[in-house]
């Protein structure tokens, strides 16, 4: 008799289950994933932020999980591409257009990179990341004029960010 009652309660589980949609399958699985991901365990949060996205290509959660999950374990190509997609999703997201910029300057796309660091400071002509991001840019492009004049506003902003000393440096090298 406990037997019967255990199956049927499996059976409405798994009809509940059933009649999830989607993205409310996908909104579960990102959450079970952030759970694995604030212990630390890098590989089953992996796989839960997949599955979200399997469900909801666009889930936000989900994108910004698999990509800091991806940053941790040093995929920066694949952190880019989730941080790329979740520019799509929220594309007034600037800390997200910032570190696109950066990804995409440390793979030598110099070009993509201004694009995206001029993006933010179209909005925040102050974010220092941006700031650094262009004036790195310009320093490869060989605008060095424009690079000094970027990284000096950049100095303006944080007198002691040793990265934005390096560039101003380099420039001259």
């Amino acid at each position: 008799m406990k037997s019967l009652k255990l199956v049927g309660a499996s059976l409405i589980a798994l009809a509940v289950v059933a009649c999830e949609s989607k993205e409310e399958k996908a909104v579960k699985f990102a959450e079970n994933a952030q759970q694995y991901l604030d212990e630390g365990q890098l590989n089953r949060a992996r796989i839960q932020f997949n599955n979200a996205l399997k469900n909801d290509n666009n889930n936000a959660a989900a994108l910004r999980g698999a990509a800091e999950v991806a940053e941790r374990n040093k995929r920066y190509g694949q952190q880019l591409r989730y941080l790329q997609r979740l520019s799509n999703v929220e594309p007034d997201n600037l800390e997200v257009l910032a570190k696109v910029a950066r990804l995409n300057l440390l793979a030598g796309r110099a070009e993509r990179a201004r694009r995206n660091a001029n993006r933010v400071l179209d909005v925040d002509p102050t974010n220092i990341q941006a700031l650094t991001v262009l004036g790195a840019a310009q320093v490869l492009e060989n605008d060095l004029e424009g690079a000094s004049e970027t990284l000096e506003r950049a100095l303006e902003q944080d007198p002691n960010n040793a990265e934005v000393r390096n560039l101003l440096a380099a420039r001259y090298v």
